[in-house]
């Protein structure tokens, strides 16, 4: 079929069903919703058989789904309907733990009523993530490609749509949007896990609205606390302690911790105004780490104390921890196996957050009785490179670009150049422009089944990139079988790769030799763990390995050093952040500040 996806922004859903359709053979194009003109031009060009839309923020025009079959994806159930479904899903767990964790999506035909026409498809799904942004990238985006493809195949079959009497209290029927101050923190009565809930359901934009000492602000990021506070000596909704970049606040009954916030329009509180607003202009209009958004307007955050805890330490208690590194020791065996674990807020990089990174890297590989590193990234992201947001927020964006570009090469390099060790890349999570290039820098890579891949930079306004992607990518694909046709050692297919700017499936990644294994979505990282030691087990085969790694090593840096490679990029990327042409630092503020597009990018458009 001739399928149009409309969508208010290329998002992870998009970006899945749209590597899954264009594996089944499916012509695809994208239209990003600007407006009714923009679309039906859209439409008029590609002339679709279907419009697909799993992600909007407007009704869709009249004239558009009277004169076309429009599907909408709704992440909810049969009969549910509304603006808020997830969000009020989650709160509804956070407020009655023991209540059904039965969830849906559905696939319906679009009408002049929200969310009631005719239903094409649907799927069934239990809620086992508790935040909003990490339970729309797993199991509502599985359930969406269910209840999608099913849908798909009964309009190709001729069958009729399931009507739905909206009217029946079988159904839950319309529910409004979900407003900020009906999920509005009450940090007298509230207990923790009621509060980690509330945030949790709003884990997307905007957050949810709060107080910080008189600071209006959307917070997200949150973590459980099980230590601090638990004597109950400070007062509930104080800030007792600091880690990293993260905020502990007290709670009636313990603490939480809160990692990330963005400021409301109208940041300072008005005198005696207890409950949190937002209305004026607040130039910081995106997510910082919490510490750094609210120190300038709060310098007594300075005197706050710091709760470090070190990466390699295990606590029976769960709290706070970006970086975790665990060390595995099979029975009477000294060989140990490394498992760095790393969770950035949405898998963004800053340069601080490379440099810890690297340090924990470090520590690994100095480890003599350690014979494998797992990078094990997190079950929600693997790593979307640099951060934009902090990029953003600096005095100087170009000179924090360079810092997190040099952060990033970095890290990379001590990677690659770990040759006593064997190094794997377990990736669980999405990856995106030199987060995808981090990952070739190990030896092995897997990846979880369904994940998607962005190895490219040109987006955000013609960026070249580092990472050491162009010795990496085309090594790597080399042993693709496309590669080995055209007899380039993988230049051309990395150039292809670089500048199509499309997303990958975990099934072309494999294709394309960017990945080595997929593996089943369940247990996926105790599996890349137990296939590693089963490795390392084997001492000879083990010695063999890494003294190939060592010996292509030093072949490749004979040929081409890394160095050289690194300073290309970064000749490339100078001119990115310091060059006459703006287009990078104008996506990037884009990007950060959630401006809507203004047209579908060009590589988008009909996709064959």
């Amino acid at each position: 079929m001739r399928i149009l996806l409309l969508c208010h922004a290329f998002n992870s859903l998009t970006q899945r069903l749209f590597v899954e359709l264009k594996a089944r053979d499916h012509q695809l194009s994208i239209c990003i919703d600007v407006n009714d003109q923009n679309t039906q031009a859209a439409i008029d060009q590609f002339k679709p058989d279907l419009i697909l839309a799993p992600f909007l923020k407007r009704a869709m025009g009249e004239s558009i789904w009277k004169n076309n079959v429009c599907l909408i994806v709704h992440p909810g159930p049969i009969g549910e309907r509304g603006p808020s479904s997830l969000d009020r899903a989650l709160l509804s767990l956070a407020e009655n733990p023991n209540s059904s964790r039965n969830w849906g999506v559905t696939v319906l035909q679009a009408v002049a009523e929200m969310d009631a026409g005719p239903v094409w498809g649907h799927s069934e799904l239990t809620l086992t993530h508790h935040d909003k942004s990490a339970c729309y990238r797993n199991e509502i985006t599985e359930a969406a490609l269910s209840a999608t493809l099913q849908s798909i195949d009964n309009i190709q079959a001729a069958q009729q749509p399931l009507t739905i009497d909206h009217s029946s209290a079988e159904y839950l029927g319309f529910r409004p949007l979900l407003l900020q101050k009906q999920r509005a923190i009450d940090w007298q009565k509230d207990p923790s896990q009621l509060i980690l809930g509330k945030i949790r359901s709003a884990h997307s934009f905007p957050g949810l609205l709060d107080q910080i000492d008189g600071i209006n602000c959307y917070i997200c990021d949150a973590w459980p606390e099980g230590k601090l506070n638990q004597d109950l000596q400070h007062a509930a909704g104080n800030i007792i302690a600091r880690r990293e970049y993260a905020l502990c606040r007290a709670t009636i009954d313990g603490a939480i911790w809160i990692g990330h916030g963005r400021l409301a329009n109208s940041a300072i509180a008005s005198k005696g105004d207890s409950k949190p607003s937002d209305c004026g202009l607040n130039p910081i209009d995106y997510k910082l780490p919490l510490f750094d958004l609210l120190q300038p307007l709060l310098p007594h955050l300075a005197e706050i104390p710091q709760s470090p805890l070190a990466i390699d330490v295990s606590v029976d208690y769960l709290t706070f921890r970006d970086i975790k590194l665990d060390y595995l020791k099979q029975e009477q065996e000294q060989e140990q196996l490394a498992v760095l674990h790393f969770s950035p807020h949405n898998g963004a990089f800053s340069t601080e957050f490379c440099r810890r990174l690297l340090a924990a890297w470090q520590q690994a590989a100095g480890n003599d009785n350690c014979k494998a590193i797992i990078l094990a990234g997190s079950s929600d992201f693997w790593s979307n490179g640099i951060n934009l947001n902090t990029i953003e927020a600096a005095e100087s964006p170009a000179d924090e670009s360079w810092a997190n570009i040099q952060a990033m090469d970095d890290l990379c390099q001590a990677i690659i150049q770990t040759t006593d060790k064997l190094v794997v890349a377990a990736m669980q999570g999405n990856a995106g422009a030199g987060g995808v290039f981090m990952a070739l820098a190990a030896d092995q890579i897997y990846a979880r089944n369904g994940i998607i891949f962005n190895p490219h930079y040109r987006g955000m306004g013609n960026l070249f990139g580092s990472e050491y992607w162009t010795y990496l990518l085309p090594k790597r694909c080399s042993n693709s079988k496309e590669s080995q046709r055209a007899g380039d050692f993988g230049q051309s297919l990395a150039e292809k790769i670089t500048k199509n700017c499309l997303p990958l499936s975990t099934e072309q990644a494999l294709q394309w030799q960017l990945v080595d294994q997929i593996l089943d979505r369940e247990n996926f990282l105790e599996q890349v763990i137990e296939k590693t030691q089963s490795q390392i087990a084997d001492t000879d085969q083990l010695a063999v390995t890494l003294q190939q790694k060592q010996q292509t090593r030093q072949q490749d840096e004979a040929e081409k050093p890394l160095q050289a490679y690194r300073d290309q990029e970064l000749a490339h990327m100078q001119q990115n952040f310091y060059g006459f042409d703006l287009s990078y630092h104008v996506a990037r503020f884009n990007f950060v500040s959630k401006r809507p597009k203004s047209r579908t990018p060009s590589w988008l458009q009909f996709i064959g």
